[in-house]
């Protein structure tokens, strides 16, 4: 990660040629979604899609990707190191999701608080929700309490799939592309000779 601190984020990403797939595991965010959004863990796990997508709509409306070094407790045995993350709020507090890089995908599979970082270098991204809103959420009231209902298209199983293209973050559509791929590699084609 030397190279992270010789480089801006702009020129680490290659931000305007590279377009990076970012991966969330909706399972893995589950202890720091039920203390940010205040909720039991048994609460959190019958609509952990709905909770973690409601959060993240809220994230990314003002989201950075940013190098920043972690600072762990002092308890922790990992040594205190500068890594990539996006950064976001949630009620007003800022919070980071420390992203690990493989290949073109970053993978986040925490949340931390800002008393836990300090931002190095940052990069603005505008939050592009392609997704019509009105068909992403169904709401009804039942003794007042809002229902949300996800399309199914949002997440492939528990994990949800964003891209970073320029400087904008978006919904993907990378999963409908790999289901594309596996139909072209199980299809059998017959000989035409």
């Amino acid at each position: 990660m030397d190279q992270l601190i010789q480089n801006s984020i702009y020129d680490y990403l290659d931000l305007p040629h590279r377009t990076w797939c970012v991966e969330f595991e909706s399972n893995d965010f589950g202890v720091s979604l039920t203390s940010i959004l205040e909720l039991p863990p048994s609460i959190y796990a019958l609509n952990k899609k709905m909770h973690f997508w409601v959060f993240m709509q809220r994230f990314l409306e003002a989201c950075e990707i940013s190098f920043i070094f972690h600072q762990y407790e002092q308890n922790e045995p990992i040594k205190d190191s500068i890594e990539l993350a996006l950064i976001g709020s949630w009620n007003y507090k800022q919070y980071a999701i420390p992203l690990w890089i493989l290949n073109d995908t970053l993978l986040g599979f925490e949340i931390i608080s800002s008393e836990d970082y300090i931002i190095l270098d940052s990069e603005p991204l505008t939050w592009n929700l392609q997704i019509n809103p009105d068909k992403t959420h169904v709401y009804s009231e039942l003794n007042n309490y809002k229902i949300i209902v996800l399309e199914d298209n949002l997440f492939h199983k528990q994990k949800m799939c964003l891209k970073i293209k320029w400087r904008e973050i978006f919904v993907s559509e990378f999963y409908n592309e790999l289901k594309l791929f596996e139909r072209i590699a199980q299809t059998e084609f017959s000989n035409l000779d």
